[in-house]
């Protein structure tokens, strides 16, 4: 039972969750978070209560704050609250949603993908919403013939950001890459927003077997001197294709090397120097948990730089942004910056130190950065970032003074007793 002072305290937090100032209603969330941790049910009675409110602020925040709370909390009946924020004019909501959705569909895949296929592909729906809903698609990796239909219409759709977030389905779709090829380059020849057709020369250097055309028009793109942001565009993916043929040469070189060694029972040497690494859930935990790393650059002549870095990993990738802490120099003047136009090729090291040594570990992520241009994908990282970082709730971030900086990773390097296989594990 609560307290009659906490009662009171639940019941001032629950009227600010409908409160128009962000940062009041998202302290609320996080007290209500923090109060139903301590293991009293009320809480989340009353959050489930606030999900049928007549408010729609007041939906949102209950779904969310749901969300925050976790298992035995957050389930189906947050779902149409969800839907709803996924179509909200504020940016941050819309992401805050649409990353609960995707948790939402990995634990009821069935349900949810039956309603995002639905709202992607009905025109009636808002717009944000079915932009989001695309996004969710590509996160949950959905796949099967009648997705294909829903993203053919989507990359015709009047709105630029909906032919956007098709095409970010499209980057990832395995089960027909030619089918998915041709409606890229589709979009890069004829697409008559210079964005989307940005977007779908780097979505193109994400196909696993381009054909002759693609390769054809991301030569010519890259050659285009009248659109530098769509050559820059389409020379990273011709670089990713290129670096993926690669890998893929070196890759049945490893194997048949690993054939070799078996027949001659020779033990297999770690795996280290590869991107894979970071599928391993134990990288994955170091990584996303550590607050600080530390970022190497080098300028045009190789003069080397490093700085500690506040970061969001995605599962794939590094983002950090430009941000108001105090620098003799601000945006793209900070060297750092200077030197990754001049020279994109970085190194990422995060790193644990204790005095019990054996605890010692670090990753070391070499990859190739780059502004992040599209919209959306700043906002999602800023909300990252600010979820993360507390301290970036109090800064007001924006593209022009704040860019943010995306890391591909090329390889990875992992060292330590906690990521070494456990035994009789290979």
């Amino acid at each position: 039972m609560l307290k009659q002072t906490d009662t009171a305290l639940v019941g001032k937090l629950m009227r600010e969750l409908g409160d128009a100032r962000k940062t009041v209603q998202r302290r609320a969330i996080d007290e209500l978070v923090a109060i139903a941790g301590s293991g009293n049910p009320v809480v989340t009675e009353k959050l489930r209560e606030a999900i049928a409110s007549a408010n729609r602020r007041v939906r949102w925040a209950g779904a969310f704050a749901l969300g925050q709370i976790g298992a035995g909390a957050f389930a189906m009946e947050c779902a149409d609250a969800l839907w709803e924020a996924m179509s909200d004019d504020d940016g941050d909501v819309r992401w805050a949603a649409t990353d609960l959705m995707v948790r939402l569909g990995r634990e009821n895949l069935q349900q949810i993908r039956a309603r995002l296929l639905k709202f992607a592909a009905d025109p009636d729906t808002d717009r944000n919403a079915r932009k989001m809903a695309l996004y969710c698609i590509r996160d949950l990796r959905i796949a099967g013939p009648e997705l294909f239909a829903v993203v053919e219409r989507a990359v015709h759709d009047s709105n630029v950001h909906v032919r956007l977030a098709a095409l970010a389905v499209l980057s990832r779709m395995r089960d027909a890459p030619e089918a998915a090829a041709r409606i890229m380059l589709g979009c890069l020849k004829s697409d008559p927003d210079a964005g989307v057709r940005r977007a779908a020369a780097s979505a193109l250097g994400n196909i696993q077997s381009p054909t002759e055309d693609a390769m054809t028009a991301l030569a010519s793109a890259a050659a285009d001197r009248s659109d530098e942001s769509l050559a820059r565009a389409a020379r990273g993916a011709l670089d990713r294709l290129e670096k993926d043929r690669q890998e893929s040469a070196a890759g049945e070189t490893v194997m048949a090397t690993k054939a070799k060694r078996t027949a001659a029972n020779v033990p297999a040497a770690p795996l280290n120097d590869m991107v894979a690494r970071l599928a391993d859930p134990r990288v994955q935990q170091f990584v996303a948990g550590a607050r600080v790393a530390h970022l190497a650059t080098a300028d045009g002549v190789g003069a080397p730089h490093n700085v500690p870095l506040c970061y969001w990993f995605d599962g794939e990738r590094i983002y950090f942004a430009i941000d108001e802490k105090p620098k003799r120099q601000t945006g793209l003047a900070l060297k750092r910056m200077r030197n990754i136009a001049e020279n994109p090729r970085v190194a990422i090291v995060i790193d644990h130190y204790e005095e019990d040594w054996s605890q010692l570990a670090y990753v070391l992520i070499r990859g190739n950065a780059r502004v992040v241009e599209d919209a959306e994908e700043y906002l999602l990282a800023i909300r990252h970032l600010r979820d993360k970082y507390l301290q970036y709730r109090a800064m007001s971030l924006t593209p022009e003074k704040n860019p943010i900086v995306k890391v591909e990773p090329v390889s990875v390097h992992v060292w330590g007793a906690r990521f070494e296989p456990k035994p009789g594990i290979t």
